[in-house]
């Protein structure tokens, strides 16, 4: 919920880090039960999230950077380190996977439009 206004509202923004590291955080404390290549990729998943949240901190044009530059961080990670072992890409998962997430942020999007709305109780 704190997407929208992440680049205009600096609580918005440090919230929008800070709740993108704790997935980081379950993410890996979860996936480390089967298959310890993690912790090679976790450094820049959590140094993805931090960037995002020093970006909702400072704000301004320097948070656009810090965006780019978290951005970055995932997208070239795989060319610095190759965890080498049970990984495997599976165009499905990925789709079913944000499939999920999408029904989830619009029924939460609905529910909290809804909430706000003005002489309801």
């Amino acid at each position: 919920m704190a997407l929208p206004y992440a680049f205009s509202r600096r609580m918005d923004g440090i919230a929008l880090g800070v709740g993108y590291l704790l997935v980081v955080a379950v993410h890996a404390g979860l996936y480390l039960r089967l298959n310890p290549s993690i912790l090679k990729v976790l450094p820049f998943n959590a140094g993805a999230a931090l960037l995002v949240i020093l970006a909702g901190a400072i704000g301004g044009v320097a948070a656009y950077w810090l965006w780019a530059g978290a951005l970055a961080v995932l997208v070239f990670s795989p060319l610095i380190v190759h965890p080498q072992s049970r990984f495997r890409i599976s165009p499905a998962h990925f789709v079913e996977r944000h499939g999920a997430v999408i029904i989830i942020v619009l029924g939460e999007s609905v529910a909290d439009i809804g909430l706000a709305r003005p002489g309801t109780s």
